[in-house]
C-alpha cells in the first residue's frame, strides 16, 4: 500500500539517504562532461586564445574545421553503414519442426518491434552517435497501449546505481527530467506547471517522484507520489557504455579530442590574424611630404608614409603561411593517431584516389576500434531482446523467452568489388561454392529467373 506521507518529516535514514543521492546527482561531474562533448560535437568550442587576438577578430572568431563531429560520425557511419540484421540462435543442433517455426516467429517479432520503434536505422544511428559522443547511452523498455516500446534516453537524465564490486549488476536506475504540464479548466488552458520528475526503477517496484520548479530546493522536498509494481521483475533499462573497461560509466570518443581541437582552433585563428594583417606586401615611404608622424594607412597592401630626413622606399614582404599549414597538418596527424580515424576520411577528394587493398589498410585502425564498439552493442542489444521476449509473453504474443538472439552490423571495411568478383569466380570454378550461392551473396533477387536467362544466352 502506498503511503502518501513517505518523503515528509518522518523520513527514515534509508529514504533520506536515497533522496539526497537523487537530488545531488543533478550536479554530477559527468553531466558537465556531457555538455562539453555536446558543444564540441556541434562546433561550439571554447577557444583559448590571447585576448589581443580575440579582440582583433571580434565577432569573426569561430571554428573553421570541426574534427570532433567527424571523429564521432566516422565510427557511426562505419558501424551503421548498412542494414541492421537480427538472427535467432538455435537452441539445439537439430531443431524439430515446431522449434524451427518458433525460431522464425521470434525473429519476425524482433524485426517488427525494431521496425515500430525505428531501431533498424534512425534510432540505431541515434544510439551509436550518443554512445560515441558522450560515452554513454540508455535504452528504456516499456509497454504502452499493449505495445512494446523502446526509447533511446540521453545519459544526462539517467542515474544508475551499481554494486560497487563490478559495475555490472544494477541495483536501481533513476530517470530524471524537467517537465512542463499545461493545466486546463473547462477546456481552457491555465498557467502551465513546471516540475522536476523522476522514475526510479527497481526489480520489484517503480517509484515516482516530483520536485518543485526550482533546482535549488532542498533534497527533502522530493516527494514520493506513487509506487507501482514492476510487472517485468527486472530493471527495464539498458546502459550502453562506450568502453570495455570495468568503469561505472563510459568514455567519450571526444575525451582525447578537446585539447587537440583547441590547439587546431588557436592555430587557425592565429593564421587568420596573420593573413589579415600580413598577407600582402606593404610599402613604407620615408621622407614623404605629409606632416610628420601622419600615417597614411596600415592596412595590408597599402602604403604608409613616414616623414623624416632620409628619403627611401622599403617593402615589407607578405608573411609566410607555410609554418601555420605545417602545424595544422601535424595536429591533424595527431588526431588521426589518437582517434584511429584514417587521414583519408579527412580528405575532400583531392589527390590520387585510394582504392582496393591500399584503402583497406588505411581503415584497419578504425576497424579495430569499431569492432570493440560492435561487441558492446551486440551484447547490450541481446539483453534488450531478452526483455522484449519477456514483454511479448506478458502481452500473450508468444513465448520466445528460451531463444537467444544476435544483432548483425553489416557496415565495415570498404569492399574492393573487382577483387571480390575474381574470388567468387574462382570459388565457382574450383567448385567451392555453387553459382546460386554466389548469386545470393551478390544480392540478386530472382535467382531462378537469372539462371534461366543465363542458360538461354549460353544456347544462343
Amino acid at each position: 500500500m502506498f503511503d502518501s506521507n513517505i518523503g515528509g518529516s518522518g523520513m527514515n535514514m534509508v529514504k533520506e539517504s536515497f533522496l539526497r543521492w537523487l537530488h545531488y546527482q543533478q550536479n554530477h561531474e559527468r553531466l558537465t562532461n556531457y555538455a562539453i562533448y555536446d558543444a564540441y560535437y556541434n562546433g561550439d568550442h571554447e577557444v583559448n586564445i590571447p585576448p589581443k587576438v580575440k579582440s582583433a577578430l571580434e565577432s569573426e572568431l569561430g571554428t573553421v574545421n570541426n574534427y570532433c563531429r567527424l571523429v564521432v560520425d566516422s565510427s557511426v557511419d562505419y558501424i551503421c553503414g548498412d542494414e541492421i540484421g537480427i538472427e535467432i540462435k538455435p537452441r539445439n543442433i537439430v531443431l524439430p519442426e515446431e522449434d524451427r517455426e518458433l525460431s522464425s516467429k521470434a525473429e519476425s517479432l524482433l524485426y517488427h518491434i525494431y521496425d515500430e520503434n525505428q531501431l533498424l536505422y534512425e534510432e540505431m544511428l541515434k544510439t551509436v552517435t550518443i554512445m560515441g559522443k558522450k560515452g554513454d547511452v540508455f535504452l528504456k523498455l516499456y509497454i504502452e497501449n499493449n505495445k512494446i516500446k523502446v526509447r533511446v534516453l540521453r545519459p544526462d537524465i539517467c542515474f544508475p546505481k551499481y554494486r560497487s564490486d563490478d559495475y555490472k549488476e544494477m541495483l536501481y536506475c533513476a530517470v530524471k527530467w524537467f517537465d512542463e504540464e499545461e493545466n486546463r479548466e473547462n477546456g481552457m488552458p491555465l498557467m502551465s506547471s513546471k516540475k522536476w520528475k523522476a522514475q526510479v526503477f527497481r526489480a520489484d517496484t517503480v517509484e515516482y517522484y516530483e520536485l518543485g520548479e526550482s533546482s535549488e530546493t532542498e533534497y527533502s522536498e522530493w516527494k514520493l507520489i506513487d509506487v507501482q509494481d514492476n510487472i517485468f521483475g527486472f530493471i527495464p533499462i539498458i546502459h550502453i557504455k562506450n568502453t570495455v573497461d570495468d568503469l561505472d560509466f563510459g568514455v567519450s570518443d571526444l575525451q582525447v579530442m578537446t585539447d587537440l581541437q583547441d590547439a587546431l582552433n588557436k592555430t587557425i585563428t592565429d593564421m587568420l590574424l596573420a593573413m589579415d594583417n600580413q598577407a600582402f606586401q606593404r610599402m613604407f615611404i620615408f621622407g614623404g611630404q605629409s606632416p610628420k608622424g601622419q600615417e597614411i594607412s596600415m592596412e595590408p597592401g597599402m602604403i604608409t608614409e613616414v616623414p623624416n630626413e632620409s628619403g627611401r622606399l622599403e617593402v615589407v614582404p607578405s608573411a609566410d603561411m607555410a609554418p601555420f599549414i605545417e602545424v595544422m597538418r601535424e595536429i591533424v596527424g595527431q588526431i588521426c593517431s589518437v582517434t584511429s580515424i584514417p587521414r583519408v576520411a579527412f580528405s575532400k577528394g583531392s589527390g590520387v584516389p585510394i582504392s582496393g587493398y591500399a584503402l583497406r589498410l588505411h581503415y584497419i585502425p578504425l576497424e579495430r576500434k569499431c569492432m570493440k564498439k560492435k561487441i558492446i552493442l551486440k551484447n547490450r542489444f541481446s539483453e534488450l531482446n531478452k526483455m522484449i521476449f519477456y514483454a511479448a509473453k506478458l502481452l500473450d504474443m508468444g513465448d520466445y523467452t528460451g531463444f537467444n538472439s544476435k544483432i548483425r552490423f553489416t557496415g565495415g571495411l570498404p569492399v574492393d568489388e573487382e577483387a571480390r568478383i575474381k574470388v567468387q569466380e574462382m570459388e565457382i570454378r574450383n567448385k567451392l561454392k555453387s553459382r546460386r550461392t554466389v548469386m545470393q551473396e551478390r544480392g540478386i533477387e530472382d535467382i531462378d529467373a537469372e539462371l534461366d536467362q543465363i542458360r538461354i544466352e549460353e544456347i544462343y
